[in-house]
Parts: C-alpha cells; structure tokens; sequence
C-alpha cells in the first residue's frame, strides 16, 4: 500500500468516527441549502459527488440507448443497401463494399443518435427530478421516483395535446412510478445506497477535511458547541463561499 493509499484509508477510518456529529451537523441543514451545495464546485473546484453521480448515469443511459440501437440498425441499413442498389454496377467488389460501409456507417449513426438523444432526455429528467427531491428531503422514498415519472410523463407528452395530454402523461407516469418506486426505493435501501446514507458518509468525510484544516484542539471545541445545540459553520463552508 502506498503512502497515498495508506493516508486514504486513515481518514475514511477517522471518518466513520464522526458519524455522530455529522448526524447532528445534518439536523441544521435544510433543502435549499442542499440543493445549492449539490450545484456549486467545491474547495477543490470539483463538482458534488450527487452531481457527478447524476451526469455518470445519464451518460451511461446515453451509451445504452445507443449501443441497444446499433445492432439491429446497422443489419437494417444492410439489408436497404443491397435492395436499393441491387441493380448497380459497381466497378470493383471493393467498391461495392466500401460504399456500403460508408452508407451504412453514415446512415446507422445518424438513427441511432436521434434515438438517443430523447431517450437521454427522458431518462436523464426521471433521474434529475427524483435525485434533486431526495437530495431537498434528504431522503429516499418511492415517492420521488412517482413525481418524477409524473412530472416527466407530463411534460412528454404537453406538445402532443396540450393540457389534456400534460393530465394524460402525468397520470399514465405515476401509475408506472407506483410499480417501478417501490421497487428502486427497495433495492436502494437493501443496497445501503439512499440518498441520506450516502449523504451521511459525505458529511463524515467533509469533518475529516475540516479536522484536517483547523486541528484537533479547535474541532473538538467546535464539535462540543455542535452537539450542545449551536449550527457550526464548516472551515470548508467558508472557503467555498
């Protein structure tokens, strides 16, 4: 283990040591100023790790979507290929080939990426609405995930009819939330991964740096006045601001 590795996992174990505090720490926060926290770059200019949680998972959903509509799309503008140029004299069976690598190439990437970019859309809504409302309780409930649907399905479908077809999605969205909310929110808590928890672990790790920045004899005395019912304000807090 090297120097780095080892000073790494000191502070995730002096971390955990704090869980206490953080709980208390957590108590004086409220949503907006979670919600701010999550979209403002931190002392180190990175983006919170919710956020960038949020962007990993959309563009895993935009390489799905993709690589999912590769395949068959690519043996469909085979197939139009040869029907379409079945009576052409190519001058070489190179060329033949080449020219159909290149149409069908051109063709495949050109659907594949107007399937992606809507399915992105609609996903990537479904998560940010649901993440943001949890992110604003502090807490991961079936709920999000049913407003989040509703609100998305809602919004699809305002283009196509107007007001009745925003009631229309909105209400055909949350009947699918209802079915598929209890069922993320059930994983994500058998997998210890909900919001709070997760949120739990990175307030730890913010009084790690914090005890790192002021020393020992500072943060005891400002975790004393924590727990004794005062809203402390992080030397890290400071620094962002």
């Amino acid at each position: 283990m090297s120097i780095e590795e080892e000073a790494l996992a000191k502070r995730k174990s002096f971390a955990r040591t704090l869980e206490p505090f953080a709980r208390k720490y957590i108590e004086y926060e409220n949503g907006m100023e979670r919600v701010k926290a999550t979209l403002t770059k931190d002392i180190n200019r990175e983006w919170s790790p919710e956020l960038k949680r949020l962007i990993w998972q959309t563009k895993t959903i935009a390489m799905m979507a993709f690589g999912l509509k590769l395949i068959p799309t690519w043996r469909q503008e085979e197939e139009r290929f040869k029907r379409d140029y079945r009576g052409t004299v190519f001058q070489t069976v190179k060329d033949a080939h080449q020219q159909m690598r290149i149409q069908v190439m051109s063709n495949t990437t050109r659907i594949c990426i107007r399937y992606t970019i809507p399915v992105t859309l609609f996903c990537g809504a479904i998560l940010g609405i649901s993440q943001f409302i949890q992110i604003y309780n502090n807490k991961t409930t079936a709920f999000d995930y049913v407003a989040a649907l509703g609100i998305t399905g809602g919004l699809s479908r305002l283009h196509y009819g107007g007001v009745r077809g925003l009631i229309a999605g909105a209400v055909l969205g949350s009947a699918f939330g209802l079915v598929v909310g209890p069922a993320i929110s059930y994983l994500m808590h058998y997998s210890d991964d909900t919001f709070e928890q997760r949120h739990l672990w990175e307030v730890c790790e913010r009084l790690a740096v914090e005890h790192s920045i002021i020393g020992d004899k500072e943060f005891k005395y400002s975790m004393s006045r924590l727990m004794e019912g005062e809203k402390v304000d992080l030397m890290t807090e400071r620094v962002q601001a």
